[in-house]
């Protein structure tokens, strides 16, 4: 008995833009991915985005929404951060909140100026290192 597994079908002619809610506001990605690399990256964080982590999806040949374009642009490292998980693990690196002293989230992987926690969550979160 063989157990035939049907392989997913992309469409070329999607495309998806990710949007993060920083701080209360939301910024959306400058590199568009094609539904191959979705998945992709989907895969890498075991099929839950962060929280704070959302997809805008259209079709190659128009545009993105308009109010998709309206929100300011960022280089979220959307890929980078889950190409992190084993050698850059932060043992004992934690995220503050501004609850006190023990509120702090530890921080599984960083890329520069961002952070992705796992918190109870699936998928954790992502956020935006800024010192303060």
């Amino acid at each position: 008995m063989s157990l035939h597994v049907p392989l997913l079908r992309h469409n070329p002619e999607m495309m998806h833009l990710f949007i993060m809610r920083i701080n209360g506001e939301f910024h959306r990605d400058i590199t568009p991915y094609s539904d191959r690399e979705l998945t992709m990256i989907l895969d890498r964080y075991e099929g839950y985005l962060p929280k704070n982590l959302y997809v805008h999806h259209y079709e190659r040949a128009g545009l993105p929404s308009e109010i998709v374009m309206a929100y300011p642009s960022a280089s979220i490292p959307v890929y980078e951060l889950t190409c992190t998980r084993s050698r850059n693990k932060h043992e004992g690196l934690r995220l503050y909140t501004g609850r006190g002293p023990r509120s702090g989230i530890p921080i599984a992987r960083r890329y520069f100026d961002y952070v992705w926690v796992e918190d109870d969550t699936p998928g954790g979160r992502i956020a935006y290192v800024d010192g303060r």
